[in-house]
């Protein structure tokens, strides 16, 4: 299951235009997130449950996480990269 879970959010993945704006980019990404999540909420909400009972899913799911904070971080540097971050206000008024 773990594996064909893995396929399709790769699939969806493969379809962002990497040349659009990182917030088109996101939005389409959050949108085919949403139903996928919803399509394996019995997973979602068991995974502690399995990540115990076996290590090697618990593995990929460990590696699975770690590419979703390079994801992200990579969309963060996309959004600073195209002026949508803006340094915080001095706390000096």
């Amino acid at each position: 299951i773990f594996m064909g879970m893995k396929d399709e959010v790769y699939s969806f993945l493969s379809e962002i235009v990497q040349s659009q704006d990182p917030f088109v980019q996101i939005d389409t990404y959050l949108r085919r997130l949403e139903p996928f999540q919803t399509k394996y909420l019995f997973f979602n909400l068991d995974v502690l449950e399995i990540s115990r009972k076996y290590p090697a899913i618990k593995e990929k799911l460990d590696a699975t996480i770690l590419l979703r904070k390079e994801q992200m971080t990579h969309f963060f540097n996309l959004f600073d990269e195209s002026g949508y971050l803006q340094p915080e206000p001095s706390k000096e008024y």
